[in-house]
């Protein structure tokens, strides 16, 4: 069954899923044409939202690689990365939690970032889309530490 613009909004969310199965990073975002008056879902994931925010616009980078060696290789990604604040975030996925060893390679990547003067923030991804509000106040209560820019307001 093809998709298309008058398809039923079940069918279209049966669509997003299935193109998006195992990306908890990524959810529905609803949107509305100021020139056309039409609405409808994209997908966004957490570095949408950061840009459009006033605090955190232009600061992140999407799968930053950073010159640390880590796992066998002579550089680490990390998820997202505002070098200037030093602040490095990890949205991790089921597939983090799943065994021991995902763990400890986890644990040892923030010891490695941490030891060369990274804060790390470290997310569930299915958090983004469920728990946002949370999830951007920890970066901004970060981005205002890390800034020495006094204690945040509550």
């Amino acid at each position: 069954m093809s998709i298309h613009q008058l398809s039923p909004p079940d069918a279209k969310i049966a669509l997003f899923r299935a193109l998006f199965r195992g990306r908890e990073d990524v959810y529905p975002r609803r949107f509305e044409s100021r020139k056309t008056g039409k609405s409808g879902y994209q997908p966004a994931c957490a570095l949408y939202i950061l840009e459009t925010l006033p605090r955190t616009a232009g600061r992140f980078r999407l799968n930053a690689e950073l010159p640390i060696p880590f796992d066998n290789r002579g550089c680490m990604e990390v998820d997202l990365l505002d070098a200037e604040s030093r602040v490095a975030i990890e949205l991790d996925g089921s597939q983090h939690l799943g065994d021991a060893a995902a763990y400890r390679r986890d644990r040892h990547k923030d010891l490695l970032l941490q030891e060369n003067g990274y804060f790390v923030l470290r997310f569930l991804a299915r958090d983004v889309g469920s728990r946002l509000d949370e999830v951007l106040d920890a970066i901004q209560r970060a981005l205002t530490h890390r800034r020495g820019e006094g204690a945040p307001t509550v």
